[in-house]
């Protein structure tokens, strides 16, 4: 992958990528190997795309999130992280645009989770946003307090928002890594004000 970047035909190797995730596999455990491994590749195209071709493999991505398989919807934020990161840097995108949007929607979508899939995709979102971003941007845009509320949520309506961020916590460590480290006290805090089982399926998000 580094040599066609290096080639300048990064845009012509994400779109064969993109091609292998049209046609997945029929059997679903082959398929969830083929696009964890698909997305793992665009990855590495990180530095080397025009800001159309980021924009709309966001877009695919954000699909993904709460996609059936959750490794498939991790791999596709950690892209998205890799991808946006370096784009931002060199001015390609401006945090503004896409990251910055991605994580307010995101964060709203957390407290607002009335589903698995609905956590899912809201947690997905924030650790792509993030990890694009930076770990700066969990304090400045308050996202800690705003996963806080949602496991302090007791809304019918948004029955799974507790569960998106539980998510949301693991999402961030994965993005993140070492970088979470300081805020993953905050998590484990928080963890053992909720009840056993709660704490339990919060801890094995975090380090998973």
């Amino acid at each position: 992958m580094a040599a066609a970047a290096a080639a300048g035909k990064a845009e012509a190797t994400l779109a064969a990528l993109e091609s292998v995730l049209d046609a997945p596999p029929s059997d679903a455990a082959v398929a969830e190997r083929v696009a964890t491994g698909v997305l793992s590749s665009v990855s590495r195209l990180a530095g080397s795309l025009q800001a159309a071709s980021l924009l709309r493999f966001l877009g695919r991505a954000r699909a993904l999130f709460g996609g059936e398989s959750a490794a498939v919807g991790m791999e596709a934020a950690l892209a998205v992280s890799a991808l946006l990161r370096p784009a931002i840097c060199s001015g390609v995108l401006t945090e503004d645009a896409e990251p910055l949007s991605l994580l307010r929607e995101s964060l709203a979508a957390v407290k607002a989770a009335s589903s698995a899939a609905e956590a899912r995709a809201a947690a997905g979102g924030v650790g792509a946003a993030v990890g694009s971003l930076g770990a700066a941007a969990i304090g400045a845009h308050g996202v800690l307090q705003a996963l806080s509320e949602a496991l302090d949520s007791k809304s019918k309506e948004a029955a799974h928002a507790r569960e998106a961020a539980t998510l949301s916590y693991g999402a961030l460590a994965r993005a993140l890594r070492h970088g979470f480290e300081p805020y993953g006290v905050h998590s484990r805090v928080t963890s053992r004000s909720l009840g056993p089982s709660q704490a339990s399926s919060r801890t094995g998000s975090t380090l998973g």
